[in-house]
């Protein structure tokens, strides 16, 4: 009985061995089955996967060339447009300089015009006031006696304190001193001598020398510096007396040079001293 019972349950566990050997075989199949379909969806996406990636890249390189085509035409068309922009901006420049110009041009358009009023103005004046000029310029006779004493006087009083300097040089006060006054009275002389009239020195040279050294004298005049009170023939005298010592006592070589530049006269010789060295001591 139990033997029986026994082979009943082997027959039992057999069947459902082999149904599940059955569904076993099914089942592998089905998984046989997905995979082939699962690698032929792997297949069909890799090559879609493919086909995608080449259409990208074909549409990439037709965008570039689209984009370059695009670029190009729309240089070709803005091209003229920034050039003409730029030849503008030039343009505007170069009107705004020529502005500048123009007016700093008008500027001094009216700075000369100016200029050329103030110069009419300059001009009436001078000639309205030449008379005047030519009237103070005459010389009066009485005037230049007195105008010659104030020299002489002066030039004294300057060669006076000339020599006593020699003996302040210790004192640098009594130096400063003299100094100072000479320099007062340099000032109140030419001032003097600006207010009185002079006498042309033509007109004393023409009484005292003969043509050919009146025209000497007159180029060494006009090339060196005269002082004001040169004009008056009494400051001569002196010149002409001591000159007229040293004649006398110098030697044959001095007199044949003075000869030779022709300065024989002694008036001559006595103008010239004045001129070239007024300030300096008289021969003796």
């Amino acid at each position: 009985m139990l033997l029986t019972h026994q082979l009943e349950n082997v027959q039992q566990l057999a069947e459902q061995l082999a149904i599940s050997r059955a569904e076993l075989g099914r089942s592998s199949l089905d998984g046989r089955a997905t995979l082939d379909a699962a690698d032929q969806m792997m297949q069909r996406a890799s090559e879609w996967f493919e086909m995608m990636l080449d259409d990208l890249e074909k549409r990439i390189k037709d965008e570039g060339v689209l984009e370059m085509r695009h670029n190009t035409a729309v240089d070709k068309k803005i091209g003229p447009i920034l050039q003409k922009l730029y030849d503008l901006s030039i343009l505007y420049e170069t009107l705004n300089s020529l502005d500048k110009k123009t007016s700093h041009n008008d500027q001094t358009m009216r700075a000369c015009k100016q200029n050329i009023q103030l110069a009419r103005e300059s001009i009436a004046k001078l000639l309205s006031n030449d008379a005047k000029i030519r009237a103070s310029m005459v010389v009066k006779p009485i005037m230049i006696p007195l105008a010659a004493n104030v020299s002489s006087a002066f030039i004294g009083f300057e060669h006076a304190l000339l020599e006593m300097m020699s003996f302040t040089t210790s004192s640098p006060a009594a130096t400063k001193l003299m100094e100072t006054i000479i320099s007062q009275m340099t000032g109140i002389h030419r001032a003097v001598m600006k207010a009185a009239p002079r006498a042309p020195m033509s007109q004393y040279i023409r009484s005292l020398t003969s043509a050919g050294e009146h025209e000497k004298l007159n180029h060494w005049e006009t090339t060196c510096n005269l002082r004001p009170y040169l004009h008056y023939s009494s400051l001569l005298s002196p010149i002409e007396a001591k000159i007229t010592n040293f004649n006398a006592s110098a030697k044959p070589a001095h007199q044949a040079l003075c000869s030779k530049m022709g300065l024989g006269s002694v008036a001559l010789q006595a103008r010239l001293f004045a001129i070239i060295s007024p300030t300096l001591p008289l021969p003796e």
